[in-house]
């Protein structure tokens, strides 16, 4: 190429072969692909990608950036810069930016494309609470629920989802504790037995407990000597919610207390806490937004609770049970009342729960 004002190049640029040379000095042999900037203090060598490499002056530094500046600061002053061997470093440069570029273009295409999909599924998990609120109207609903003993299948689920929770506390708390701590031996197994019957689909579960529970089974006659009965009572519909949400309680309840800090007990340990005090004073303070989630999310399940109790459980109704004879008896539209009622009873609570314990992770 052409001379560049404030560059020199070598002498006999054929016979570079690796070695770097000072301004205005010989080309010395194995000089191929250095180049020597030069300042008014420090001189600095780096790498071009051609035995042509032009030495500058007034350009400091040791990286192909220098002879990016080098370049734009000849093409600021108006002169040429002609494609020569020594340009491809500037060239080459600019091909890595330009692939930055292209990367940070294809992050934000695929950032959008998540986002919309993010956006399509949202509105797709909520599209039939959305039809259910455009579907009924004020007055079909005080109509059907004002009838005589239109809420008795809502004071019985309300009834049997209470005790049956009352039960996970008390059993399923320090269940979930031991697991969290692995105080039990083979913890893994015991954790398998808790995934069992939340994996198991609950026709089975409530057809299981028949043999189980019923009249004729050994367990069954035991029940009828205590004057209880596992099937088509309300201590039947009690023992199938139980089943379909115990699991979510021990499940949750472990993973709230997983989720305390082990130093903090210890501190309290060490400061003369005893273990009932340090779990009163410490632990379950740290876990109670977890513990609520777990709790409201099993009261959902248990409201909620149909394929066990239509097997087991038949009788007594609750509003599960209730918004399927109706159904079959006189239509969709008239089980829309009953849905409602079963949504805006069993739907706030784990809601709540859910934003107090993620502000309280946040706030951790």
């Amino acid at each position: 190429g052409s001379r560049l004002p404030n560059y020199r190049y070598c002498k006999n640029h054929r016979m570079c072969r690796g070695k770097p040379h000072a301004v205005g000095a010989g080309n010395p042999k194995g000089c191929r692909g250095k180049i020597t900037l030069k300042s008014p203090t420090t001189s600095f060598v780096s790498s071009c990608l051609s035995c042509r490499a032009p030495t500058a002056k007034g350009i400091s530094g040791t990286s192909i950036t220098n002879l990016n500046a080098a370049f734009e600061k000849v093409s600021r002053q108006g002169q040429m810069v002609q494609q020569c061997a020594s340009y491809a470093c500037y060239v080459g440069s600019r091909r890595a930016i330009g692939a930055g570029h292209i990367l940070g273009s294809v992050g934000r295409l695929y950032s959008a494309a998540g986002t919309g999909a993010a956006v399509i599924l949202w509105a797709a998990l909520l599209a039939p609470f959305a039809v259910l609120l455009t579907r009924i109207s004020p007055a079909s609903l005080a109509s059907a629920l004002g009838t005589p003993g239109a809420l008795g299948p809502l004071e019985t689920s309300i009834a049997a989802s209470g005790l049956s929770l009352a039960i996970l506390v008390v059993v399923g708390t320090p269940f979930g504790w031991m697991l969290a701590r692995e105080w039990l031996p083979a913890p893994r197994v015991w954790e398998v037995g808790v995934l069992v019957p939340l994996l198991m689909p609950p026709l089975v579960i409530g057809l299981l407990l028949v043999f189980l529970l019923g009249p004729q089974t050994p367990l069954g006659e035991f029940l009828g000597h205590l004057h209880l009965s596992g099937s088509n009572t309300f201590f039947a519909l009690v023992v199938a919610e139980c089943y379909e949400a115990g699991p979510y309680y021990v499940l949750g309840t472990q993973a709230a207390f997983r989720g305390i800090d082990h130093r903090l007990e210890q501190t309290a340990a060490m400061l003369g806490d005893s273990p009932a005090r340090t779990a009163r004073r410490v632990s379950l303070p740290l876990a109670a937004p977890g513990l609520a989630a777990a709790l409201t999310t099993a009261w959902a399940r248990a409201m909620g609770a149909f394929g066990a109790v239509i097997i087991i459980a038949y009788h007594p109704y609750g509003l599960p049970l209730q918004i399927w004879t109706t159904l079959s008896e006189t239509g969709l539209a008239s089980a829309l009342p009953y849905a409602m009622v079963l949504v805006v009873v069993a739907l706030p609570l784990p809601v709540i729960a859910y934003f107090w314990s993620a502000r309280a992770a946040n706030r951790h």
